[in-house]
Parts: structure tokens; C-alpha cells; sequence
């Protein structure tokens, strides 16, 4: 059974990916910043399929919680409470905490 999603609880998300060139250059594959609310997010750029190595992507990924200072205030204490062990790798998180974002970069360049 699925459960009905809340939309009420949707958030604006953004995401970013990045292909790092032999030569150190930076090219961009992606940039989404919806301007509503999202549950959801995925994107994909058909013209880097199969051009590129997977370690050589970076994703930045953002979740503006502006609108729901409760969420965010919870993501800041569980962050602030959350040891090294945790499967989450925490050195790749920046916390802006005059805007309620959260940051997150993924990849082997980072």
C-alpha cells in the first residue's frame, strides 16, 4: 500500500552536477532551482550519457527549509548530535543557518 504524500511537508530543493575535466576544468550538467515546493526531485542531461566517469562527477544538493523552521531546527540538533560513525559523512554538510538551507556535496572530488 502507498501512503498519500503530504504536500504540505514539501520543501524547495535544489541540485547541481558537475563533470571535473582532465585538465581540472569545471563543466556544469545540471542545474535545477525550482521556484515552488517539491516532494520530489531528479534530473538527468541526455547529452552526457555514456561522455562521462562517475568519480569525476560532484552533486551539490540544497534543501531550503525557510518555511518550516520546526524541520529545520531538527536537522541542526540531530547534526549537532550525530557522531563520526553515522552513515551519513557529515564533513560535506554546510548548515546556513540565516537562510534555514542545508548543503550537501556528494562525490569523489569533493
Amino acid at each position: 500500500m502507498v501512503k498519500s504524500i503530504r504536500k504540505e511537508r514539501s520543501l524547495i530543493p535544489m541540485l547541481y552536477l558537475y563533470n571535473t575535466e582532465d585538465d581540472g576544468s569545471v563543466e556544469n550538467v545540471f542545474s535545477w532551482e525550482p521556484t515552488t515546493k517539491q516532494w520530489w526531485i531528479t534530473r538527468f542531461n541526455p547529452e552526457y550519457a555514456g561522455e562521462v566517469d562517475v568519480h569525476d562527477l560532484t552533486m551539490v544538493g540544497c534543501i531550503d527549509m525557510s518555511g518550516n523552521e520546526e524541520l529545520f531546527n531538527y536537522f541542526v540538533k540531530r547534526y549537532q548530535n550525530t557522531n563520526v560513525d553515522h552513515e551519513l559523512d557529515w564533513q560535506n554538510v554546510y548548515i546556513d543557518e540565516i537562510s534555514h538551507c542545508f548543503w550537501i556535496c556528494w562525490g569523489d572530488q569533493v
